[in-house]
């Protein structure tokens, strides 16, 4: 036993001696890999003296025999921790703040417990000065363990604050890419081994400086061969390997997480890199697009809940309403100026109002009327009422929109009296200001003031602002026609020029300029747009003609509709009368779930036929989906009868909105007396639905025959 405490004694006095030269003469300090690799044992041997102090803390109370013993093994363990943790930190090319202090409080806690042990030898009549290390011991415990966690885990890693989570994920319109996608990917994921604090191999990335300059085995990002950056290459190594980053234990970048880095690197890894720099057609771009629809979705998760036929309600020629993102119930309400425009039209939009955010009143000739409406729209962020007879007291009733940030009032008649009431907004980023009375002594007043917002007064910038032009109109909007006729384009707004094409793939550029007519004499998807000089083309709208040989002689159907959705009667089929969006309440539909839709259709006359197209509507809300299975037989009578055409429908894979959708089978020509038509609805709806499992509705509003 006498040998056992003489070692004890030997290796606490050494190991002070050892930590005590380390310490003094750390900067001249260059460790072999073997005790280099020695000091990655740290934070595997650090929870010994931490459980080991308070064990002996505990039976020093009890006056336990071990007592003795356990005070010098726990010292002993101490050294060992600290030794190990001060070989760690020389592994990082600098020491930040938090391991410096994480060290010297690790080093207190040894040389504390060592000053016990010597204590306890030669002084153990004073019962004072134990108790006192004691507390101290613990103390020092908790505070380098707390340290300890931030150097690991982060600076905030026991901070207590309830996740907004919210903030977390809001990511701009536009983001800049380094700063709101490719730093917090960094963050999460590499930070913790690369901060001030903690830098493995020298390599910071807690900012763009610091990833520029590298680490200890030279630049990361190599702009002259970006695909072969040592950064792509550590990320893009096997899990298993050694030089794989993040290590295996870590938490791993995901497979999006890796085309961001990638692509910004290609992109030259800018920091001022916007994404709006972006090639569309780039996976990164893509992916941000969907970051960006879903921080936009969490921010409106609360709007008042709106259905599509909520939207069309208040919908007219004049009014384009569409939501922000698909998904959502926030709107962008743009209302055209014409020459039967009221101020009183606005008050339509009053249902409607808080879910408004972005409102374009551009060209109106507004009056308080209209200001009183936009004051009522509380989810406001956007408003552009430029090119109005807009006065600076005016805007004193929008003062209270708390999420207004983009105000246009370029082209008005303010003066600097309205940045009086626009610094009012608490939310407001940009103003656009062009061509006012505003001065720019008054520009540069405001700005000292309100540093946080933007004052924009180019003649540029508000050129490239442009209302957006509603689509054309079309008269008569026949979808179905058995004989050629001719339509003609018109639109609300005058010198417009319309444009049109009959062939789906032509570009933009090339479609033709529309006449005073169009002939119609064949099935054809058409596509226009509309276009003045100072405004945005209008979106391209298209519609589908379909020329049908009729309705067959005579014609049964084998199940009835559903009694929900049965139309005027089977005569709709035939009518060559489209169904309107409103399929809930329009007797041009017939609906089927259940059974499956079966038609028999007859002619006296032998009939070539060699397409069938149903006329159908998909929305996938109130559960209106694509058909399982379209079969198609025929022959000279029923007894007869061959597989002309077969088609399954693509399913779906996600929501969405209402569309018109025609169903195509197209086959050899045949001539036939007979046609058996059958549609089986989706048996089971998918699972990423509400209504998974459940069968979906199929409607149907027109059967159209073609000879090919």
């Amino acid at each position: 036993m006498i040998f056992f405490k003489r070692f004890l004694d030997y290796a606490i006095f050494a190991c002070a001696i050892l930590l005590g030269f380390l310490l003094v003469f750390e900067s001249r300090i260059l460790l072999p890999g073997l005790v280099e690799w020695i000091g990655r044992w740290h934070p595997v041997v650090l929870h010994f003296p931490v459980v080991l102090i308070l064990v002996t803390v505990f039976a020093y109370w009890r006056k336990d025999g071990v007592f003795d013993w356990l005070l010098g093994i726990t010292t002993l363990f101490t050294f060992i921790t600290s030794i190990t943790g001060f070989l760690l930190s020389l592994e990082g090319e600098t020491k930040g703040d938090l391991i410096v202090s994480h060290q010297w409080l690790g080093v207190s806690v040894t040389y504390i417990m060592t000053f016990w042990y010597y204590v306890n030898q030669f002084a153990k009549q004073n019962s004072r000065i134990p108790i006192i290390l004691q507390g101290l011991l613990v103390l020092l415990i908790v505070v380098t363990g707390h340290y300890g966690g931030m150097v690991t885990h982060g600076r905030d890693f026991l901070s207590f604050s309830p996740k907004d989570e919210e903030a977390i994920v809001s990511i701009p319109e536009n983001p800049v890419i380094f700063q709101h996608i490719i730093q917090p990917i960094l963050e999460d994921k590499c930070i913790s081994c690369h901060n001030p604090d903690k830098s493995k191999g020298g390599l910071l990335l807690s900012d763009y400086a610091s990833i520029l300059q590298g680490g200890e085995h030279g630049e990361i990002i190599d702009f002259s061969d970006p695909d072969n950056s040592q950064l792509l290459a550590t990320i893009s190594l096997p899990v298993d390997d050694e030089g794989h980053m993040p290590p295996k234990d870590e938490d791993q970048l995901a497979p999006e997480e890796k085309i961001l880095i990638s692509e910004w690197i290609q992109y030259g890894a800018r920091e001022d890199l916007l994404f709006t720099d972006l090639d569309m057609e780039g996976k990164s771009h893509e992916l941000i697009a969907a970051m960006i629809a879903q921080s936009q979705m969490k921010k409106w998760k609360d709007l008042p809940e709106l259905s599509d036929e909520d939207i069309d309600e208040h919908s007219t020629n004049y009014i384009r309403i569409v939501r922000s993102f698909s998904g959502t119930d926030a709107l962008q309400v743009i209302v055209y100026p014409h020459k039967e425009y009221r101020n009183s039209d606005i008050n339509s939009l009053k249902p409607i109002a808080k879910n408004i955010v972005e409102l374009n009143l551009s060209g109106l000739p507004i009056s308080d009327e209209e200001l009183e409406f936009v004051a009522l729209c509380s989810n406001l962020e956007k408003l552009n009422i430029s090119n109005t007879p807009l006065e600076d007291g005016q805007l004193n009733s929008i003062v209270k929109l708390a999420n207004l940030q983009d105000l246009k009032v370029y082209n008005t008649g303010v003066t600097g009296e309205c940045l009086n009431f626009i610094s009012e907004l608490p939310g407001i980023r940009s103003v656009y200001v062009y061509n006012t009375g505003i001065s720019e002594e008054r520009i540069k007043e405001f700005a000292a003031n309100r540093p946080d917002v933007r004052i924009l007064s180019s003649s540029e910038l508000a050129s490239s602002f442009k209302s957006v032009l509603p689509p054309p109109l079309i008269h008569p909007k026949k979808y179905f026609f058995s004989e050629p006729f001719s339509i003609k384009f018109e639109h609300p707004l005058e010198g417009i020029n319309m444009h049109y094409a009959t062939d789906p793939s032509r570009p933009l550029e090339l479609y033709d300029v529309a006449g005073d007519s169009v002939l119609i004499d064949h099935s054809l998807q058409l596509k226009y747009y509309a276009a003045r000089e100072g405004w945005e083309t209008s979106p391209v709208d298209s519609i589908q003609f379909l020329r049908t040989l009729g309705a067959p002689d005579r014609f049964t159907l084998e199940n009835d509709p559903n009694e929900r959705f049965q139309g005027k009667g089977d005569g709709l089929l035939f009518d060559m009368e489209k169904g309107s969006v409103d399929f809930f309440s329009d007797s041009a539909w017939m609906a089927y779930r259940e059974e499956d839709f079966i038609l028999k259709a007859y002619w006296e006359e032998p009939k070539t036929i060699g397409s069938v197209v149903i006329s159908s509507i998909v929305h996938t809300d109130p559960y209106l989906f694509p058909p399982e299975s379209i079969l198609i037989r025929g022959g000279a009578d029923e007894s007869s009868m061959s597989v002309l055409s077969r088609m399954e429908p693509d399913k779906l894979e996600e929501r969405s909105g209402r569309y018109f959708q025609y169903y195509t089978c197209d086959f050899q020509p045949e001539s036939v007396h007979f046609i058996e038509l059958r549609v089986k609805p989706l048996q089971r709806i998918p699972m990423w639905h509400p209504g998974k499992g459940e069968k979906g509705w199929f409607f149907i509003d027109e059967v159209v025959f073609q000879a090919n």
